[in-house]
C-alpha cells in the first residue's frame, strides 16, 4: 500500500508539473505572437529602424522657398530671431562641427513641427501658442534636430495625434516629391 501511494504521490506531481511547463510554454507562444514587428527589427547597435532609402540632402534648399511661400513665414523678426538662437544654441552644444540651420516660425495655426534635409527646421505659430517654457521650444526643436542628425525624415505625418490635416498632406507630398500646387485646394 505504502509503494502504490507513493507511486500515485509521484504521478500527481509529474502531472503538475508537466501541465505548468506547458501553460508556461503557450504563455511564451501567445506572446511571441503579439510581438510588434517593428520592435523586433531594431538595430542593435543604434536602436533605430533598419536604414530608409537616401534623402536627398538638398531637398529642404530646394523646397524651403515653396514652404514659406504657401504657409508664410510669421512677420515678427524678435520671434523669428529668438526661436534661431534657440536652435542655435542647441546645435552648438550637441555637434561638433555644426551644419549650419535654419530655423523658421510659419505663419500657421496648425500645432505642428516638421523639418526637410539639409537642415531646414520649421515650427508654427500654432505651436508656439501652447509653449510655457523655453525648455519645451527647446525640445521641439531637439527633436527635428534628432531627424537632421540620423538623416531620418519621417515619410508621413499621421503619427501626430490630432495633427494638423494641411501640415500632413504638405509633408506627404514634399516627401514623395510633388510641388505646392499639386495638393493645394481648388
Amino acid at each position: 500500500l505504502q509503494w502504490s501511494a507513493l507511486f500515485l504521490w509521484r504521478c500527481d506531481v509529474a502531472i503538475r508539473s508537466m501541465t505548468q511547463s506547458l501553460l508556461v510554454y503557450c504563455t511564451l507562444l501567445f506572446l511571441s505572437a503579439c510581438a510588434n514587428k517593428a520592435v523586433i527589427e531594431l538595430d542593435p547597435v543604434t536602436s533605430l529602424p533598419p536604414e530608409r532609402p537616401a534623402v536627398d540632402p538638398t531637398l529642404g534648399r530646394r523646397l524651403h522657398p515653396t514652404v514659406e511661400a504657401y504657409f508664410g513665414r510669421y512677420a515678427n523678426d524678435g520671434l523669428q530671431g529668438y526661436v534661431q538662437r534657440v536652435g542655435e544654441q542647441l546645435v552648438a552644444r550637441n555637434f561638433n562641427n555644426p551644419p549650419v540651420y535654419r530655423f523658421t516660425v510659419l505663419d500657421a495655426d496648425e500645432a505642428n513641427t516638421f523639418s526637410l534635409p539639409g537642415g531646414y527646421v520649421y515650427i508654427t505659430r500654432g505651436l508656439l501658442a501652447y509653449l510655457t517654457s523655453e525648455a519645451q521650444l527647446a525640445a521641439l526643436l531637439a527633436h527635428e534636430l534628432g531627424h537632421q542628425a540620423t538623416g531620418r525624415f519621417p515619410y508621413d505625418a499621421s503619427h501626430v495625434e490630432g495633427g494638423a490635416p494641411s501640415l500632413q498632406r504638405l509633408e506627404r507630398a514634399l516627401y514623395a516629391g510633388a510641388t505646392i500646387p499639386a495638393f493645394l485646394p481648388s
